[in-house]
């Protein structure tokens, strides 16, 4: 509900509804709903200009992602990190290093479990990379 929001150009209310979303995961101890709302939060701060907090809210996503043992969602993290960073990519391309890192191992993640949709959008940002 959050990214429609967003989508619906009501980005303020998209970002309270996903903090909250991430607050009632922690309240109940629901690991996967905490990762999904993490990254979801760290994709709308991205979107507000936020990129900084965005990168260490989707850091987190994939980090406790990687402890559950759950590669799809570590996928999905890895990739709005490749995302974010490519935003944050200044001239000398240190920032875009990590971007293209991040979106590989995403792509390796998404290759391994056939998610053939989430790779195609992963490959569609790596070549949009420019070295």
């Amino acid at each position: 509900m959050a990214l429609i929001l967003a989508e619906k150009g009501q980005l303020s209310n998209g970002l309270q509804l996903a903090s909250e979303g991430l607050d009632m995961a922690r309240a109940v101890g629901a690991l996967e709903k905490e990762i999904d709302a993490l990254r979801v939060l760290g994709l709308l701060k991205r979107r507000a200009g936020h990129e900084h907090e965005a990168i260490s809210l989707l850091q987190l996503s994939m980090q406790l992602s990687q402890e559950k043992n759950d590669p799809y969602r570590q996928g999905l993290a890895l990739l709005e990190l490749g995302r974010t960073y490519l935003e944050v990519a200044d001239s000398d391309g240190n920032k875009q290093a990590e971007a293209w890192n991040h979106l590989n191992l995403a792509a390796e993640k998404f290759s391994e479990l056939n998610a053939a949709h989430d790779l195609q959008l992963t490959q569609n940002v790596l070549d949009r990379i420019e070295w």
